[in-house]
């Protein structure tokens, strides 16, 4: 599963992509530090992993 491209595009893309499917948020949230680590992402990422 290609994870860069999943949080590409805005927060509101990301988010309904990710309430849409079954995901491996540490992946999510590794792809996303890794691009534009946007911290109301990543913030959002961590309290679904919780």
């Amino acid at each position: 599963m290609d994870y860069e491209a999943i949080v590409s595009g805005t927060v509101a893309e990301v988010k309904d992509r990710v309430r849409g499917g079954h995901l491996d948020i540490t992946r999510l949230i590794e792809a996303e530090r890794a691009g534009e680590a946007r911290n109301t992402l990543i913030d959002w990422l961590e309290r679904k992993q919780s």
